[in-house]
């Protein structure tokens, strides 16, 4: 078990937390951005039968946080009693149906939530405002005008605790975990080395490690509060609202208000892609290409705000949470996998033979929106 106790006295336990989220996050950030981790262009290549560099990373961070996490709990590692989503009923009609619509949401806005807030920081203007909308949205699906319809969806299908465990369900013992993470890490390096990315596919290992490590500290945490102290990864749907939330507020301005894992993380994000960024020279000052592209951005972003609310998780959270063989996590994600390439179908595939992209029809330097 880590130690975190000096940390704990030193700070105090709320501070603490934010520091854990502010360093999975500053790594998360950093790794996501050299690898391009990036769940839509890993479903399109994938679902076009064509997988490449970006489904190699997606598949790499998703066997990377499978294993490690199933070898935390083997030796006692993470507090599994005091995760939510395996001790309360879950709506398992939120996640499939939450699911579809971030998924659909994600190939209307080009990206995913961590992705954009990573894209944020190397100067792209339309991540900042598609994940501001993102965030607004999920923060009025979480106490707003749009709690009532999230609820709603959430309440058609519910999964008791004690179907809470998928592998349980498929009768396997929870070391299986391993095996399953290593075979999908086999085979993203195995796609890496065909496709010579094996470097991005090595950052993509990093981003799951930084998934599971912050289900090991914060379990760490945990045990040393007197306080109860929330175990959790990272994720982006309810921290980007708690964000918002706090920045609106008037505490934000005078100070007065706690640190979390939330606010901690958020910020861990960017500044770690901010820093990819300046290192290897990739900061791009980027807007959006028309009217048009603008509304199909937001439009994204406030069903991912929606979707990621009723899922209870984004691509991150849901990889973080099926990590923890949590059933309706591992049907967000499909969920999640379908919307998006059913999305891209309908969308962006039919499209392709009447128009070449936004940018053969831009003026001279005015980028595309990706």
């Amino acid at each position: 078990m880590i130690d975190l106790t000096y940390l704990a006295e030193t700070v105090g336990d709320a501070s603490a937390s934010a520091v854990i989220g502010s360093a999975a996050g500053l790594v998360f950030g950093f790794l996501a951005q050299q690898s391009r981790f990036c769940t839509r262009s890993a479903i399109i290549e994938f679902t076009s039968g064509a997988p490449g560099k970006a489904a190699a990373v997606w598949f790499a961070a998703l066997g990377a946080a499978i294993a490690a996490v199933a070898l935390l709990i083997g030796f006692g590692g993470i507090a599994l009693d005091a995760v939510q989503l395996r001790t309360s009923p879950v709506g398992l009609s939120g996640a499939a149906i939450g699911g579809l619509l971030f998924g659909a949401g994600m190939i209307l806005a080009r990206g995913c939530a961590s992705r954009h807030l990573v894209l944020a920081a190397t100067g792209n203007l339309r991540a900042w405002v598609t994940f501001a909308v993102f965030s607004i949205v999920a923060l009025a699906s979480i106490s707003g005008p749009l709690a009532p319809l999230r609820r709603a969806l959430t309440g058609l299908l519910a999964v008791h605790p004690s179907n809470a465990d998928v592998l349980a369900l498929a009768g396997l013992s929870a070391s299986a975990g391993i095996a399953i993470g290593a075979a999908i890490i086999v085979a993203a390096v195995a796609l890496g080395l065909y496709r010579g990315k094996l470097a991005a596919v090595a950052a993509g290992l990093g981003v799951g490690l930084s998934i599971a490590a912050g289900w090991a500290l914060t379990s760490a945490l945990a045990g040393l509060t007197f306080e109860p102290t929330q175990v959790e990864t990272l994720a982006f749907t309810a921290p980007s609202a708690n964000f918002a939330a706090t920045i609106a507020s008037a505490k934000a301005w005078s100070g007065d208000w706690l640190w979390t894992f939330d606010l901690g993380l958020i910020p861990g994000v960017f500044f770690g892609a901010l820093l990819a960024g300046l290192i290897f020279r990739e900061l791009e000052f980027q807007w959006f290409a028309s009217l048009l592209a603008s509304v199909r951005y937001l439009a994204g972003a406030a069903l991912m705000g929606l979707g990621g609310v009723s899922a209870l998780g984004c691509t991150i959270g849901s990889i973080g949470n099926a990590a923890l063989m949590i059933t309706s996590s591992w049907v967000a994600l499909v969920a999640i996998w379908v919307g998006a390439a059913v999305t891209h179908r309908l969308v962006d595939a039919r499209s392709h033979h009447r128009s070449r992209g936004d940018r053969s029809v831009l003026p001279a330097g005015l980028p595309a929106a990706h």
